[in-house]
């Protein structure tokens, strides 16, 4: 079994990741590569005609996330120091956490990472009981901000608070991500309502300021009928939802791909420009799924190739009338 990152990116990675889609993988410093070996690794790839860079996450399970003494020392390693041995122990609002993403953007001059926490259930408000899911969230923001207070100024933290507080019964939570390494340092919120149209409404209730009817064009365009609406990924800065936002469309529910939505979707990024057919070529040649017979000697020897690849989503970018598409490729070693 791969013991560190670099084994990963050796053994399931570089020989399968699909080169059409970019003209190198991110470059990673040996402190991180040296490090455990993720349950997850994830590249992001502009799906366009071009795609110059791939910014990469790697994810941990609970108990899995160790962080290096030799790293830097900044404010967001020092509080994933802090954060780590409190989340494996357990009893705390941190329970509510199923996985920690870092993620590095390619154009970031910094090796801090972004940090995406993963909720439980996807963080939905539970209809049985709203409220305990509600105060669950609320405590674990509450948490949280002490160990990493340079992401939580006062309005942004009062603004995340008021979302939680009103989520309606259904909707979910699924992440929330501090984004250091931007400039405004925004706290990154995931948001998914039971409809299309509670997109729309979460827009309105967030005051944000940007093009509803750009918004509510592209989830009838892209939107299966019927199917679960895409997760609402926006910034806030100062208590603000920012003008750029993206609309995240599952192409794997449960671990589960539906091919039909799956091609339909690209075709239509691809009849609109977003996506040019060579990267939906390309996308399509990472997709495995390993048999499930492989012995324990080949799965331990990594023959047969044991790791599963997907695609977990396509991100549409909405920034100032602009339009782009992004590929989320995986690996689950």
């Amino acid at each position: 079994m791969p013991s560190s990152l670099t084994d990963v990116l050796d053994r399931d990675v570089h020989p399968y990741f699909p080169t059409d889609l970019t003209a190198g993988l991110p470059a990673v410093s040996p402190s991180i590569t040296g490090a455990d070996a993720p349950s997850l690794l994830l590249f992001e790839c502009p799906l366009g005609a071009d795609c110059a860079s791939v910014d990469l996450s790697v994810g941990y399970g609970k108990g899995a996330l160790s962080i290096p003494g030799d790293l830097p020392r900044d404010p967001v390693w020092a509080g994933l120091a802090r954060f780590a041995p409190l989340w494996a122990a357990g009893g705390t609002a941190f329970d509510a956490v199923t996985m920690v993403g870092l993620e590095w953007d390619a154009s970031a001059r910094t090796s801090a990472p972004s940090v995406f926490f993963a909720l439980h259930q996807n963080g939905v408000i539970a209809a049985a009981d709203p409220a305990q899911t509600r105060a669950a969230l609320s405590a674990l923001v509450r948490d949280i901000e002490p160990l990493f207070d340079w992401a939580f100024p006062a309005a942004t933290r009062d603004a995340l608070m008021q979302v939680i507080a009103t989520l309606p019964a259904g909707y979910e939570l699924p992440y929330l991500g501090l984004m250091a390494p931007r400039p405004d340092q925004p706290v990154r919120l995931g948001l998914r309502p039971t409809t299309p149209q509670g997109i729309l409404d979460l827009l309105d209730r967030l005051g944000w300021a940007g093009d509803t009817q750009m918004v509510s064009d592209v989830l009838e365009r892209y939107c299966e009928p019927g199917a679960r609406p895409p997760v609402l990924a926006g910034d806030l800065v100062d208590g603000a939802l920012q003008p750029r936002l993206g609309l995240e469309f599952i192409t794997a529910e449960n671990g589960r791909r539906n091919p039909d939505g799956f091609d339909r979707l690209f075709e239509r990024l691809v009849a609109h420009g977003l996506c040019s057919a060579r990267s939906r070529e390309a996308v399509r040649s990472w997709l495995h799924t390993p048999e499930r017979g492989a012995s324990p000697l080949e799965v331990f020897l990594g023959s047969g190739h044991p790791a599963e690849r997907r695609v977990s989503h396509v991100k549409l970018t909405l920034d100032r009338g602009a339009l782009a598409a992004k590929g989320y490729l995986t690996c689950l070693p």
